[in-house]
């Protein structure tokens, strides 16, 4: 009889376990289990360094601690030919992670790829190729081309693609691939290049930098990560003109087969602040999605999914982020803005599975005009990335 009684409350238990969630369609996962599938996490890092700090800096301990505690978890890392096959209809393991670095920096030689051999992680490097013949000049020292052939000589386990020749730099501000640029010289008198110098100028320099890299591996050299992650239509018919099959974002999100392969969202990994926990919940939160009517929502959760984040100042007060947008929250009922504007909550913020929650509408309050609901896939997105915004 006492077996029977404890076999309910086991069951009961869990039950509970499994329905106490912010009313949404997601738990966590254990080692082995299922967090997703026929679906791509791709992580997004740049600078791995035990000295140098930045907010796209993290040390090697780290990043070994990332990637260690994925591994644990059941995520399944891929190779950048995976990733080609799984665009092509192809299949991936579930929980499948496609490690990617921008920028070149000889640091990935140094102290990623060690790690990433030691623990069987493959990974593709965008590389910015203006400094390939002379690694040592760039503000960073640059990947040198015998480190890229030493590490690609490998087959697929790490492969390198394009970041642009000289197109990662900014004119008054405004991203080079995306910009006509001002004219030098007495006689330009401040205008700008002419419709086609600009497409020129985009795909001449796309094409030197894959042609730069093309005798360092032996697979095709047809991806790019566009500079800053800043794009326009124009400039990705361009990008498709130099014969680029697929081009990634700095939008986060989760990769399905049928999204536009020239808007590949990717997971920023490469903060300092991101702990093992916390990038798993960062990728937990592109997977998840909401059940209908919404009501109360995990506030981490949702700001993550819109490529935001949820931190805690001195005074233990939540601080969310979200581009240039920074609210504070005071208390349960009432958050304000940096620029002193104070929102007052129609429910109290609660606290459920060491979660905080907001309501629907109170979240609306705060990023109505910037994070919105997909009913497609069942997920928030930012309203600069809905098709047609």
């Amino acid at each position: 009889m006492r077996l029977v009684t404890n076999r309910y409350f086991i069951t009961f238990f869990l039950v509970v376990v499994l329905l106490a969630t912010c009313s949404v369609g997601y738990s966590y996962s254990q080692k082995g289990a299922r967090h997703y599938e026929d679906q791509i996490a791709v992580l997004l890092y740049h600078h791995i360094d035990d000295q140098a700090q930045s907010g796209g800096t993290i040390t090697t301990v780290l990043f070994r601690e990332q990637l260690s505690h994925l591994k644990q978890q059941g995520f399944q890392f891929i190779t950048f030919q995976q990733f080609k096959r799984f665009m092509e209809g192809g299949e991936v393991p579930d929980n499948a992670v496609l490690v990617t670095f921008d920028d070149g920096y000889s640091s990935f030689y140094t102290n990623a790829y060690p790690v990433l051999k030691q623990l069987s992680v493959p990974a593709v490097h965008f590389i910015i190729t203006k400094d390939l013949e002379n690694p040592h000049h760039s503000r960073i020292p640059s990947l040198s081309k015998d480190q890229i052939m030493e590490m690609t000589g490998a087959g697929d386990f790490i492969e390198v693609q394009t970041h642009t020749n000289n197109l990662h730099n900014k004119q008054s501000e405004k991203a080079y691939l995306t910009t006509r640029l001002k004219m030098e010289g007495k006689a330009a008198e401040g205008k700008t290049e002419e419709d086609a110098a600009y497409r020129d100028r985009i795909v001449a320099d796309i094409q030197t930098s894959v042609d730069k890299l093309k005798p360092l591996q032996i697979n095709e050299i047809d991806a790019l990560a566009y500079p800053f992650g800043i794009y326009h239509k124009q400039a990705t018919e361009l990008v498709k003109q130099a014969g680029i099959r697929y081009a990634f974002t700095v939008q986060p999100g989760i990769l399905e087969r049928d999204m536009d392969p020239y808007q590949i969202p990717r997971i920023n990994a490469g903060g300092p602040w991101i702990t093992p926990d916390m990038l798993m919940e960062k990728i937990q939160s592109q997977v998840m999605s909401f059940d209908e009517p919404l009501k109360t929502l995990p506030l981490r959760n949702v700001m993550e999914q819109v490529g935001g984040s949820v931190q805690k100042n001195a005074d233990n007060q939540l601080e969310l982020y979200l581009g240039k947008e920074k609210w504070k929250l005071i208390s349960p009922t009432e958050a304000v803005h940096s620029d002193g504007k104070k929102v007052t909550f129609s429910k109290p913020l609660k606290t459920k599975n060491k979660r905080t929650c907001i309501d629907y509408a109170d979240f609306q309050k705060l990023y109505g005009d910037f994070a919105v609901y997909d009913a497609n896939t069942r997920r928030f997105l930012l309203k600069s990335a809905i098709p047609g915004e």
